[in-house]
């Protein structure tokens, strides 16, 4: 029998055809579950003036369709999934920080010069406060999507828990971890977390959830879905399994 593993993200990340992490999972061999656990609603913009330069710290920026003038524009991401988003969406000059904002905003600092206007695509939600964090550049935010929590695990997904049937859970963001501890605390399932290993797409992603008591925590290489498969794919091996 196949290992389960629970994919909590929002699935497909973007309209542009990105590589659907389903598919990542069960290509090394596990059988792939999804429950994501926030909902994601696109919100297309009529854009009416051209900025000089894009940023955005989350992939689920590109659900919506840009103006074609844009895809030369510089654009600023954080992770290694913005990134393939952004080129899949047509996005020709792409830089990523790698998954950090603190990096991101050396980056900006270091090619944006002050007088350029920058137009910050954002959810409704934000962790990261780029205007507050950049107060001598020219920012413009612009709400792109909203994200909302899902309210209790699904029925499958709670059925699975109490029966200890998933092997591997994978977190993908800060806030998705905060709503999968809320909702395992809800539930009352805290304790079902000793037979099962935990995949974060970040440290970040880590800290809302380390304190229950996982099997194994193992974090990606780097903010990509590709190396949170390679990691996957890691506890397929004999020597890295009980």
């Amino acid at each position: 029998m196949k290992p389960v593993v629970l994919i909590t993200r929002p699935n497909p990340v973007s309209k542009s055809g990105g590589t659907d992490f389903i598919q990542l999972a069960e290509a090394q061999g596990y059988r792939a579950v999804s429950d994501p656990l926030l909902a994601i609603t696109p919100l297309p913009q009529v854009f009416e003036t051209m900025p000089a330069v894009l940023v955005t710290t989350s992939a689920q920026a590109f659900r919506i369709e840009y103006p074609k003038n844009w895809m030369p524009l510089p654009l600023f991401v954080m992770g290694a999934t913005s990134a393939e988003q952004a080129s899949a969406a047509g996005f020709e000059t792409v830089h990523s920080s790698g998954g950090d904002f603190s990096a991101l905003l050396d980056l900006i600092r270091r090619n944006v010069p002050t007088a350029r206007k920058i137009m910050y695509l954002r959810g409704e939600t934000i962790r990261h406060d780029l205007r507050g964090s950049l107060p001598d550049h020219q920012i413009e935010e612009v709400i792109v999507y909203k994200a909302e929590a899902a309210p209790h695990f699904s029925a499958e997904t709670l059925r699975m828990l109490k029966a200890g049937e998933i092997s591997v859970i994978t977190l993908f963001s800060p806030r998705s971890a905060e709503i999968f501890h809320d909702l395992v605390m809800q539930a009352g399932l805290a304790a079902v977390c000793q037979g099962i290993k935990l995949l974060c797409l970040s440290p970040a992603v880590l800290e809302s959830v380390k304190a229950l008591p996982w099997q194994d925590i193992r974090i990606s290489a780097s903010a990509s879905q590709h190396d949170m498969a390679s990691a996957l794919q890691d506890w397929m091996r004999p020597d890295t399994n009980e």
